[in-house]
């Protein structure tokens, strides 16, 4: 485990990270609601390393008073260790103009306890929970790219 050594003692934590795999989308345009944007297969190694996954690119939730989740899954199933990697966009107008704002966006976590070997990894999108709807918007004009990359956790 490389670390950089304080006066006080550990100040920094270098986790090491290896089998990194990128994959980069064009203007994806992707509008439909509550379901997988992209799904990809990454080989896990080693079931002692936790999976860090990333989604960047932009976004827009559009309805008023709504709200959206962007959302991994592995192997169909939510993280849950330690939590959901979620991100959200709650839209509410303070007049009735019509607002169509596309913005950047990141999702973006660590989930530990994934066996090795493939996993499907999905990113996607539905609507929040307590909410009915939403009008969701992934990639429009701009590249997306997702990232997985197997780390090692220490609680030295």
């Amino acid at each position: 485990m490389g670390c950089v050594v304080g006066t006080s003692g550990i100040s920094a934590l270098r986790l090491p990270v290896f089998n990194r795999q990128y994959w980069w989308y064009p203007a994806i345009n992707f509008e439909t609601e509550r379901t997988a944007i992209k799904s990809e297969t990454y080989s896990k190694k080693s079931a002692l390393t936790a999976l860090r996954v990333l989604w960047s690119g932009v976004t827009r939730q559009r309805n008023n008073g709504q709200c959206a989740r962007w959302y991994f899954t592995f192997n169909g199933t939510e993280c849950s260790n330690p939590g959901t990697i979620e991100s959200i966009k709650y839209t509410h107008y303070i007049d009735a103009g019509n607002v169509d704002l596309h913005s950047p966006f990141t999702v973006q976590g660590t989930c530990v306890g994934l066996p090795a070997g493939d996993i499907t990894l999905n990113f996607a999108v539905s609507h929040c929970s307590g909410y009915s709807g939403e009008d969701a918007c992934t990639g429009w004009g701009s590249s997306s790219n997702m990232m997985a990359e197997e780390i090692f956790l220490d609680t030295y």
